[in-house]
């Protein structure tokens, strides 16, 4: 297995000089651009720098990995090695195993990444840039949930607390109880008061109580964040967001596109890079690299153009992301398919 441990470490190695070569650049020109909006503090501006650098990692570690392999692939065909290790018997298929299994795994762990705060570094850096380091809250929020009727005068996402809620039971389309709380706190999956002011009524009668203990469980502060504000998330902000909106028959839509976004663009470029990979040519003599390198890279730009443009799209409510994510995903997979039983 010498050949699959040597084409690994080239890949690796090509795909770490490409992304740490986008990513760079993406930052120097982003900085640039907003130098004159960014705080005067070295370190601001430094952190500034570092969220961007994570930001573009995830935009463009699925472009680098494709690079990467076209990169890998034009050193062995420049070398006479494709055609060397084809002449030793082995095939295309067997060939592709390293570059697959490298990107697959690289991806699943990008992916996971999301799932962590990583995926928040484009909030950081907007927070910077507009000289926002208050603590996050949202105001005046209605919605329901269940069967109650929810008003939040303040609540702090980060803090997890929240300063005058008002909610009131409903039954048979009529009001049963009224619930007043000035001050709570979310732990363990549900909301915390001291200061509980219940009105039930009864036969036209209404009864006020002062009570403590808990209400609202499985409220998490975030969905509120997320609802109000449709900012970047993480992947299990996201999922948690989107079981919410399920359970009470809201559009799921814009939530879909952070889920959709973090998962599909990158698989579709491992689609793409099978397609390539099995289209490369063999040999530097009967086969126009120029050509090759023209249409890897513009098909590879508009693939990632495509995805970016059904973000802003799918965001905008233009289309479903349904539609504009998965039709050229399978579009892609059907004709990695027909590649890879052709050879």
């Amino acid at each position: 297995m010498i050949y699959f441990r040597t084409l690994i470490i080239l890949y690796f190695k090509n795909f770490f000089v490409i992304i740490l070569s986008l990513v760079s650049f993406f930052v120097f020109i982003d900085f640039m651009f907003n130098k004159d909006k960014l705080p005067e503090s070295f370190n601001l501006q430094f952190l500034y720098a570092f969220y961007q650098g994570g930001n573009a990692t995830l935009l463009i570690y699925p472009l680098s990995l494709l690079f990467a392999m076209i990169v890998t692939i034009i050193e062995l065909v420049k070398k006479n090695e494709l055609i060397s290790l084809l002449s030793l018997g082995y095939s295309l298929k067997k060939l592709y195993k390293p570059f697959f299994i490298f990107s697959f795994f690289l991806t699943l762990f990008f992916i996971g990444f999301q799932f962590t705060k990583f995926s928040l570094f484009a909030n950081s850096a907007m927070h910077i840039k507009q000289s926002d380091f208050s603590n996050k809250t949202n105001k005046n929020l209605f919605f329901k949930f269940k069967d109650k009727i929810i008003y939040i005068k303040k609540i702090d996402i980060y803090l997890k607390s929240a300063d005058g809620i008002k909610f009131f039971k409903m039954s048979n389309d009529k009001i049963k109880k009224l619930f007043f709380v000035k001050k709570a706190s979310f732990k363990n999956n549900e909301w915390h008061s001291n200061n509980i002011f219940a009105k039930e009524i009864k036969n036209s009668y209404i009864t006020t109580k002062h009570i403590k203990g808990t209400f609202l469980k499985g409220f998490k502060p975030t969905i509120l964040n997320k609802l109000e504000t449709k900012s970047n998330m993480t992947l299990k902000e996201a999922i948690d967001t989107l079981y919410f909106l399920k359970k009470e028959d809201i559009n799921t839509n814009f939530i879909k596109v952070y889920i959709y976004n973090a998962i599909i663009p990158p698989l579709s470029f491992l689609l793409l890079m099978t397609i390539l990979f099995f289209k490369a040519p063999i040999h530097s003599r009967i086969s126009n690299i120029k050509i090759y390198i023209l249409i890897s890279l513009m098909s590879s730009i508009l693939l990632w153009g495509l995805f970016l443009l059904a973000k802003k799209i799918a965001l905008n409510g233009i289309l479903t992301p349904n539609i504009l994510f998965f039709t050229p995903f399978s579009l892609l997979l059907l004709l990695a398919i027909y590649y890879f039983k052709k050879i």
